[in-house]
């Protein structure tokens, strides 16, 4: 088989990489399962564009900005220890909290599992994926930007 760079390449097979596994959280007022579907929705539609595997979303109904003990938070950051995690995507980091040293507990709590904090806010401000990111090829920092 020729390897001529001006002959057109072959069709791609599907990428031989694991997919990036990551998991969602959002934070909701208590109730509120509009928002709530609404929210998964935008994270599963963000992972399909950025080449991400969309695991669960993990959901705190009506927990205060400042609270640490979060139910949803604390099973989030149990599967983030699994094999193959790649990382947490929220849609803001004011789902993890507007209260600067809540998110920095918070924040560090999923640091210390390995993996990525990726806000889709923060990720879709730089534009849309590049070539390079929709087939999974080599991440680059624009790819996971961390919160």
């Amino acid at each position: 088989m020729s390897t001529d760079p001006h002959l057109p390449s072959p069709p791609r097979e599907p990428s031989a990489l694991p997919p990036r596994v990551v998991y969602g959280y959002v934070r909701v007022i208590r109730g509120d399962t509009d928002r709530a579907a609404a929210l998964k929705a935008d994270l599963m539609a963000f992972c399909r564009t950025y080449g991400y595997m969309l695991g669960t979303v993990f959901t705190d109904w009506g927990v205060d900005d400042t609270t640490l003990a979060r139910p949803g938070f604390a099973s989030l950051v149990d599967v983030c220890k699994l094999v193959g995690s790649h990382g947490v995507v929220v849609p803001a980091r004011s789902h993890l909290s507007s209260h600067d040293d809540t998110l920095s507990v918070l924040k560090r709590q999923i640091q210390r599992t390995g993996v990525q904090l990726v806000c889709v806010d923060e990720v879709t401000a730089l534009g849309p994926p590049s070539a390079a990111r929709e087939d999974h090829g080599a991440d680059t920092e624009q790819d996971d930007a961390p919160c």
